[in-house]
This record gives C-alpha cells, sequence and structure tokens, in this order.
C-alpha cells in the first residue's frame, strides 16, 4: 500500500506539474510510446553454449555482444531502473510512467545483463561487475519472497537462477577474485514456500473463469431469475471448488515438508473421484481440480535444486578462497553442516576427486537434476 501510494502521488505531481506547462505533455513516454521487444538476434541467442564455455564464447562473439547491447539498450535501461525496486508489487515497474518490462521481455534481457556482467569482470572491471551481480541477485530474491502469483514467483526463480550462472561463471574464473563475490544466504521461509503463489493462483482462477451469473440467461431483468432460485435449491455453489482447495490445493502445499523422493512418489488425482452432476455444476471447481496435479507439483522442487545449488557455490567459493588441495576437499566437506531445505532431508554433500565435482547424495530420488559445481 505505502508503495502504491507514493506511485499515484508520483503520477498526479507530474501531471499537475505537466499540465501548467502547455507545452508539455500530461504523462511522460509510457502513454505514448511504443512497446519495445527485445531484438531477434537476443531471444534467438545460444545461452547453453555460452555456458559450456563462458569465456571462449566471449572471445569469439565480442562484436556479437556489442551489437546486442546497442540493439537492447532501452530494454537495458528499463531493467536497470526495475533493480531499484524496495518492494515488488505484481509489475516490473519501479515508476508509475515507466514504460513497462513484460515477464516475456525480462528473460532475454536478464540473459544479456548476466553476461555483461561476466565480461566486464573478465576483463578487469571486478568491483563493479561483483556489485551489479549483488544487485541483480538482491532483486530476484525480493521479487521470489515477495511473488503471490506462481508464475511471478516462477520468473523471480528464473532470475535468480540466471544470477547463480553468473555467480558460477565468474567463480570458475581461474584467476578471479572468487573470495571478494557476495556471501550467498539460503532461501529465507518466504522465498521458499509457494503458500502465497498457490492462494494468489488459486483466487485468481476461480474469479478469472467463473461467468458473471451461472444463470443469468433465464432472467431478463438483470434481477435473480425464478429457475435460478430453483436451480439454487439443488445445486451448492463452488462445491467443488472448495473441494479443490482442500483436497488438491492445500496438499500440494503440505509436500513442501516432505522430502524429493516422497514428492517424486506422490501421484494424488482426486479428479478421477468427481461425479459428472458435480463437475457440470461447478465447471471452474473441475478446472481447478484437473490442472493442478501433476503440472503443479515440480514447482517446489525447482525452487529446493536452486536452494541447495546455493550452498554448493558457497562451499565451492570457501574452498577457492582457502585454497583448500584436491585431497583435502572430502575431509573438509565431511566438516560442514549444511543448512539444507526439507526437499534434501537426508542428502549428504559429496566429492568426486576423479571428475573434481561436488554434488549431492539424496536418498531413494531419481530426478537428473540435482545441483553440481566442477571445481
Amino acid at each position: 500500500m505505502k508503495e502504491g501510494a507514493r506511485l499515484v502521488a508520483e503520477a498526479n505531481k507530474t501531471t499537475k506539474h505537466n499540465q501548467l506547462d502547455k507545452g508539455k505533455k500530461d504523462h511522460n513516454d509510457y502513454w505514448f510510446s511504443a512497446p519495445l521487444k527485445p531484438s531477434d538476434a537476443l531471444k534467438s541467442i545460444d545461452y547453453k553454449a555460452y555456458l559450456e564455455e563462458p569465456s571462449q564464447w566471449l572471445a569469439s562473439h565480442g562484436s556479437e555482444l556489442d551489437t546486442l547491447v546497442s540493439d537492447n539498450q532501452v530494454l537495458l535501461n528499463r531493467f536497470e531502473q526495475v533493480l531499484g525496486m524496495k518492494q515488488y508489487r505484481h509489475a516490473l515497474k519501479y515508476d508509475i510512467n515507466m514504460p513497462l518490462l513484460t515477464f516475456g521481455e525480462i528473460l532475454p534481457v536478464k540473459k544479456l545483463t548476466g553476461i555483461g556482467i561476466y565480461s566486464g569482470y573478465v576483463q578487469g572491471d571486478r568491483a563493479e561487475a561483483i556489485e551489479k551481480l549483488k544487485r541483480n541477485i538482491d532483486f530476484s530474491r525480493l521479487m521470489l519472497g515477495s511473488s503471490s502469483m506462481l508464475l511471478e514467483k516462477m520468473v523471480a526463480l528464473e532470475l535468480l537462477r540466471l544470477d547463480l550462472d553468473t555467480y558460477e561463471n565468474m567463480l570458475r574464473e581461474p584467476d578471479g577474485d572468487g573470495d571478494l563475490l557476495p556471501e550467498l544466504e539460503n532461501f529465507t521461509v518466504q522465498e521458499r514456500t509457494l503458500l502465497q503463489a498457490y492462494k494468489g493462483e488459486f483466487a485468481y482462477l476461480s474469479t478469472s473463469l467463473r461467468p458473471e451469473n451461472l444463470y443469468s440467461a433465464y432472467s431478463q431483468t438483470g434481477e435473480v431469475g425464478l429457475m435460478q432460485r430453483i436451480g439454487l435449491l439443488y445445486v451448492k455453489p463452488r462445491k467443488l471448488e472448495n473441494r479443490a482447495y482442500r483436497e488438491v490445493w492445500s496438499k500440494l502445499v503440505e509436500l513442501e515438508d516432505e522430502p524429493l523422493s516422497v514428492r517424486q512418489k506422490t501421484d494424488f488425482n482426486p479428479a478421477e473421484e468427481i461425479s459428472f452432476w458435480d463437475g457440470y455444476t461447478d465447471p471452474v471447481g473441475n478446472i481447478l481440480f484437473s490442472i493442478a496435479m501433476p503440472s503443479y507439483s515440480p514447482y517446489m522442487d525447482k525452487i529446493d535444486h536452486q536452494d541447495a545449488r546455493i550452498i554448493l557455490l558457497r562451499t565451492a567459493r570457501d574452498i577457492k578462497a582457502d585454497n583448500i588441495a584436491s585431497d583435502e576437499v572430502q575431509s573438509y566437506i565431511n566438516g560442514i553442516s549444511p543448512n539444507l531445505n526439507p526437499g534434501y532431508a537426508g542428502a549428504k554433500v559429496i566429492w568426486n576427486a576423479s571428475d573434481k565435482v561436488i554434488s549431492y547424495s539424496v536418498p531413494d530420488y531419481s530426478g537428473d537434476d540435482i545441483p553440481r559445481f566442477a571445481l
């Protein structure tokens, strides 16, 4: 509310000031400029190839990178403004008059930002690059902890994943200053939980999918019709929707406290128990039953994987900073007590001496998305 009041007051002040000067517009470019899109070259960038050999990629794509920055400078400037947000509420707008930066636009811009930060780091502007990375991480975590819609939560997690990619590339630099990189903290409860996101998603779908009046065709005057009165004697509005919340969506949140192996084996589908009559009389509830499982269950796994990745990056940073020899890494790992999230309950940090890789051993989990880091 405080942030909203500030934005409204700012817009009113701008409008009032500009109305006094007939040569100025009432509002700025937000109201008059066409929306911008990332360039085709930026949208088609081979980010996977960049991650495999970032230093070689920069060496062979230097001029291309300059062109990408030049062609997308306006979007980069907007994103730089977004990073200054103190509060996040449903939109990537720092200023009420700032042109909108959409979720679809921010991801390619974020990749370009990360490549630019890494490029500055390897070229010697390390203090500035580290400060830029810190600002990016701070915003990603702000959005992750403040999001009240599932889409926002997942976009925030993707932004943070890209930040960790940049962090990892900088940490791998053989002559880098890894000990100067910001020390990463594990997710807070608010950043990790999907409770608010699921509540927001459920409420949004419930509102947006429901007709204004299910029985309006029976009344030409807009008043409650006779058929509607009779129908409500037999139909319990939102009965199925309430069941969906209790039996599916609430169960999804409860899985946050379970290990990855338990989630992987959980496959409840109460939609099979829906009667034809309940589905017919409450179509919105039918949809809310059907879409949540199993498509929504992996989201919490993605959050826990990135949280576990933070522990690996922090461990790798300490190993490099202390110049721990390869034959001493295992004993060092044995001596740490990482703060693992519930998804990784029972897991252990492991060291593969032959490949020089630190990763996790997760009991009874067969997923291929366990984080790893090559020293």
